[in-house]
């Protein structure tokens, strides 16, 4: 029994002692050390530079295959040329489109607020599908969504306690060309039913007209959202695009305001003549001309250079009371001071009818200096004091 435990013993400890490295095991790990430290030969240098190149060109080989389905899904917007050409908002009431409910021999015709709107296709490719995806239960087509902003949802909430949009409870509905050919326009329409003049199972009462009104007028401030199948592929700000349309339709009013003459006398021999003005004859004007009688000759506004200008009123009043102040507009929608005082541009000119004196009963001349900073049409709003008093527009030419 002892010899048996002794030579288990041995066993254990001679696999120990083999598990140990021998002093040829120990030169082989030290030259390997020895051989990890030294620079690497140029030969070696080239082999690792050939396999990154190696690999680099798989890489951009096989890069298209792999984003060949990301850029099929993520280019759509880029594929397509998309704009908004028309817009319009109505709240009415139509059998015809929306039919009625009939409780007995009494019809109920429902109300709605509808978004018509007219898509121009201006790429070089249709788009758009008639086709239907069974499995999603999805048009493949164009349509459109509507998504309010704050002030329309706010007021949405103040008449009729919901969002009548996103939360309508009461019914929907869209109408539109599933399918634009290139160049090719179309109509869309998006509706919401707002409810009945009585008030019914299944359908609210129509607020008071004033309400409606309210909501008509804030409509516009949405977004409309158009998809393609799933896809969105554009977006149009309704609230910009009636502020453009509505600068062109003012810019459109925008015509320089009539010219007309006065009579005056030149020197001491009191030769007649003729002063040149550009604004309500009248009422009041710019001096922009002068001459003797026949000969009168206009001059321009120059713009970024001062011009010294004799204003004329008539029919003075009483509400002409306070400083001249000038209030300019640009062709863009954007103001600035023209008026000029102590050397800079200012709204206000520092003096009004008060200060000078009175050529006659009738007649009051202003002297001010403006200055321009661009060509093109202006729209000066005239003010005495706070109170507004009339407009006149002008052109502006190039330096």
């Amino acid at each position: 029994m002892e010899h048996k435990k002794f030579d288990v013993k041995m066993k254990k400890l001679k696999a120990t002692y083999d598990e140990l490295p021998t002093q040829t095991d120990k030169e082989r790990i030290m030259r390997q050390i020895r051989d990890d430290k030294k620079p690497k030969y140029p030969f070696q240098i080239f082999r690792y530079a050939g396999v990154a190149i190696s690999f680099c060109l798989f890489i951009l080989l096989a890069l298209p295959f792999f984003n060949q389905e990301i850029k099929n899904q993520g280019t759509i917007e880029e594929d397509f040329v998309l704009s908004l050409s028309d817009v319009k908002v109505e709240i009415y009431s139509d059998e015809s489109k929306f039919g009625s409910i009939d409780i007995g021999n009494d019809k109920h015709i429902p109300t709605v607020i509808e978004y018509q709107l007219t898509l121009h296709n201006e790429g070089n490719q249709s788009m758009g599908s008639l086709s239907f995806d069974k499995e999603k239960n999805q048009e493949q087509g164009l349509r459109i969504e509507i998504e309010p902003q704050e002030p329309l949802r706010q007021s949405m909430l103040d008449v009729f306690g919901q969002d009548i949009i996103n939360g309508n409870d009461l019914g929907n509905g869209a109408t539109g060309d599933s399918r634009l050919k290139a160049d090719k326009k179309g109509s869309f329409t998006r509706y919401y039913l707002l409810g009945t003049e009585d008030d019914i199972s299944g359908l609210s009462k129509l607020p008071p007209k004033g309400k409606l009104n309210e909501l008509e007028n804030n409509a516009l401030y949405a977004d409309v959202i158009v998809y393609l199948g799933e896809n969105r592929i554009a977006r149009f700000d309704l609230s910009d695009y009636i502020r453009l349309n509505s600068n062109i339709a003012e810019k459109e009013k925008w015509r320089e305001s009539p010219k007309f003459s006065i009579p005056v006398e030149f020197g001491e021999e009191k030769t007649p003549g003729e002063y040149g003005l550009v604004g309500k004859e009248g009422k009041f004007g710019i001096q922009i001309g002068s001459g003797e009688k026949g000969e009168l000759e206009y001059y321009n506004f120059i713009a970024n250079v001062p011009n010294k200008n004799m204003w004329y009123f008539w029919k003075v009043d009483e509400s002409m009371s306070g400083n001249l102040k000038v209030f300019a507009t640009d062709e863009n929608g954007k103001k600035h001071p023209v008026l000029m005082k102590n050397g800079y541009s200012s709204w206000d000119a520092g003096y009004g009818i008060d200060s000078v004196s009175q050529n006659n009963e009738n007649e009051i001349m202003l002297h001010t200096g403006m200055i321009f900073p661009s060509a093109g049409q202006w729209k000066l709003d005239v003010y005495f004091g706070d109170k507004w008093y009339d407009e006149l527009f002008i052109t502006v030419e190039e330096e």
